[in-house]
């Protein structure tokens, strides 16, 4: 790509990994880990270190390559279209739900502040800012990648703001607490079931490690700027993730915290007043939208990325002549994550189903990833790490996620087979 079309320099690229983890995962997926008590925060702790392995292992590879992305990574290692196309396939799929759910918390925390007898216009809302932020990175990318790095840096401080509030509620006892997890039986599950469980739900807050890789098009000196970026955006939001749940479990009664749909502003009612309500909800709604923006730019990337390969149409490649933006692969995101914001609030599907669908999706990418990075000469430590963390995440995924998530992957075989002929002359 033409030097003058890369744009994002390391604090944009951070900002970009930051911004995109730091959203729906921390906002509304505390209060789902929050069911398996102690254990949960174990999940986040054990998350945590899974996900900086593996965001060492895109690093490592991002300096190897010049082109950016782990469906790249995939092709080189097996010489294989079939695997480099359907991991390209799952990893947008993988953004664009995820991208419904952090919509779908941007209308929570937004309505949260608004009276109860408009409640009913939250899916239009979800939906809005969709395609207000895709509009908007159409006209200006640089923009875009402004307002992530803006409101990144705000969430970040209001976040760890809350944080220091909470400090004279902590006690140990409160992170101890059992498990209040059951089966299908009814009966209480183990404390190993219980982490495996919250594993994938603490993954998901991971959602974006790649983003830096996945946009690389779009980077400075990818060489350098990719695996810096990569790293210590995930170091940041390990950090944040397991600070803000400690505060959740040291705040709220166990209770509250799993029947919360906004934990956070939750804990800020409670420790620094009604004021602080509005201002975290204010901050969870902008910090939302970052998020969303910067998984509309990562998923928009994906299949641009996938159109240069010859995986899909050319159509993909289409810039924006203003933002230099994938504008057609910005569109067919926005429309994807408007049919599973629908089909959320249509009933058809339910938000936890949702996370473990989106978590098995990016678990299977990274999983293809962490071979392709051992096939590329990675530490043997390293890659055993992530391969495991992979089995056990997909594992805890449940068999209806697993099945729902390798169907959606399936589909993707049509498009391969009529694509194919296309494939011959890429290197």
């Amino acid at each position: 790509m033409n030097s003058s079309v890369r744009s994002v320099g390391l604090i944009g690229a951070t900002s970009m990994v930051v911004g995109s983890m730091i959203g729906s995962g921390i906002l509304i997926i505390s209060s789902k880990i929050s069911l398996f008590g102690g254990f949960g925060l174990l999940a986040w702790a054990l998350s945590s270190f899974c996900a900086i392995s593996l965001a060492f292992s895109f690093s490592v590879m991002s300096r190897k390559f010049s082109k950016p992305g782990i469906p790249y990574y995939v092709y080189k290692a097996f010489n294989s279209h079939f695997l480099g196309f359907h991991t390209s396939w799952a990893h947008w799929l993988g953004m664009v739900i995820g991208c419904c759910t952090v919509s779908i918390a941007f209308s929570d925390y937004l309505f949260f502040m608004l009276p109860d007898n408009v409640a009913f216009l939250k899916p239009i809302a979800s939906i809005a800012i969709i395609w207000a932020l895709t509009l908007m990175s159409i006209r200006s990318s640089i923009f875009s990648v402004g307002l992530i790095t803006l409101i990144t840096f705000l969430k970040v401080g209001i976040l760890l703001l809350l944080v220091g509030s909470s400090i004279k509620y902590f006690s140990f006892a409160k992170l101890c607490i059992s498990s209040q997890a059951k089966d299908i039986s009814g009966n209480s599950i183990s404390g190993i079931a219980s982490i495996l469980q919250a594993m994938p739900l603490a993954l998901f807050a991971f959602l974006g490690l790649e983003s830096a890789t996945a946009s690389g098009d779009s980077v400075k000196n990818p060489e350098k700027t990719l695996p810096i970026a990569t790293l210590l955006g995930t170091l940041i939001a390990s950090f944040v993730f397991i600070a803000i749940h400690i505060s959740v479990m040291s705040v709220l009664p166990i209770e509250a915290q799993i029947a919360s749909k906004t934990p956070v502003a939750d804990v800020a009612n409670y420790t620094m007043g009604s004021f602080a309500v509005i201002l975290t909800s204010f901050m969870a709604c902008f910090g939302l939208i970052g998020s969303i923006n910067g998984l509309v730019f990562v998923s928009s990337y994906i299949l641009f990325s996938a159109s240069k390969m010859g995986w899909i149409s050319e159509k993909m490649q289409f810039l924006s002549k203003k933002s230099k933006f994938p504008a057609v692969s910005g569109l067919c995101s926005a429309l994807l994550i408007t049919v599973a914001i629908l089909a959320y609030n249509f009933g058809v599907i339910d938000m936890r189903m949702l996370v473990y669908i989106d978590a098995f999706l990016l678990i299977f990418v990274y999983l293809l990833g962490s071979i392709a990075y051992k096939i590329h000469g990675g530490n043997y430590f390293i890659s055993f790490i992530n391969l495991a963390a992979c089995l056990v995440l997909m594992y805890g995924c449940g068999l209806i996620a697993a099945l729902s998530a390798m169907f959606l992957v399936s589909i993707g075989s049509i498009i391969f087979y009529f694509r194919k002929h296309s494939f011959n002359n890429i290197s």
